[in-house]
């Protein structure tokens, strides 16, 4: 049996490893107590998990991509060297994961640019990494996430992934153009915010007219079996299309019903809303034994058998 290893596969890895060691220095930067929580390399991709107190911007973001770059471009040496752990210590190099360590370690260095006998970036690490930052080629932010209560995540791309990731962006951003009909990607953002202004001058009219329904529905309430209700409006369906039953139950509670009365919105699928002027909301639909939620003033939930109640 013969093993080989996969020189391009574990060279993709190499870029991507170097480049989160970049990355956390950076991070360090911005936030000096932090702490890596964890990390994952793979082709041209890296992960890195760190605690925060507080979300990265996103101009701190985009100045943590163009420096890791202009690392890059000026082709800074990765040195490694085997030394006592009390040696390391001393030089700063930033051990992770609560681990237990040999007396003697191995520490990546990436120096300053420009800074005689200055450290950019010093950890203990046993993987392999390339010899020279200009390696990786290129860095490039994927994603940034929060995963936990002050735990935040970055994703990056390196070497040929990040012109992958530039095509397929430029691909997504024609298909937006097409869909959006204008001459160039230039003018997205300008047909964009035109067409959000569009939405939203119509939803203010859809919203306009829901109103209008739901004050004729007020007045015409039907008259309910439960004692205690003095009537219920069964909701449209082309009503419940255009707005949630969260807005239309606000809209009716605010404005349109009288505040001595205690009425049930319903729909046909046994979504229910009792707001309760002259009785206690939650008492009332506990006592019919409805499945729901609220307090003196407002009780709601779904349970079809109300349909069969009022």
């Amino acid at each position: 049996m013969k093993l080989e290893v996969d020189k391009a596969q574990r060279y993709a890895k190499m870029r991507a490893h170097t480049a989160v060691h970049i990355l956390n220095a950076l991070i360090s930067q911005i936030f000096p107590d932090t702490r890596q929580e964890w990390s994952l390399v793979d082709e041209d991709l890296g992960r890195l998990d760190f605690s925060a107190p507080r979300n990265l911007t996103l101009e701190e973001l985009k100045n943590i991509e163009t420096t890791a770059n202009q690392i890059i471009y000026q082709a800074r040496p990765v040195i490694k060297k085997e030394m006592n752990i009390q040696e390391a210590k001393k030089l700063g190099a930033k051990a992770f994961f609560q681990e237990k360590y040999w007396e003697i370690v191995r520490v990546v260095i990436i120096p300053d640019e420009g800074k005689q006998n200055q450290i950019f970036s010093a950890e203990l690490c046993w993987w392999t990494h390339v010899d020279n930052t200009r390696e990786i080629g290129a860095f490039k932010i994927i994603s940034y996430e929060s995963i936990a209560s002050g735990i935040k995540r970055i994703t990056i791309h390196t070497g040929p992934k990040v012109g992958k990731t530039a095509q397929d962006l430029e691909s997504f951003l024609l298909r937006v153009q097409q869909l959006l009909e204008v001459n160039s990607i230039a003018h997205i953002e300008a047909k964009l915010q035109k067409t959000l202004q569009q939405l939203q001058e119509a939803q203010d009219k859809i919203q306009s007219l829901a109103t209008m329904i739901l004050k004729e529905l007020a007045k015409q309430a039907h008259p309910s079996k439960i004692e205690e209700v003095h009537g219920y409006i069964i909701l449209p369906q082309p009503l419940q299309n255009h707005l949630n039953f969260k807005q239309i139950v606000s809209l009716l509670k605010g404005e349109f019903l009288e505040k001595e009365k205690t009425i049930i919105l319903l729909t046909p699928q046994g979504q229910f809303a009792i707001i309760g002027w002259s009785t206690d909301a939650a008492k009332l639909g506990k006592k019919l034994g409805l499945k729901g939620w609220g307090n003196q003033y407002l009780f709601q939930g779904k349970d079809p058998k109300i349909l069969e109640m009022v």
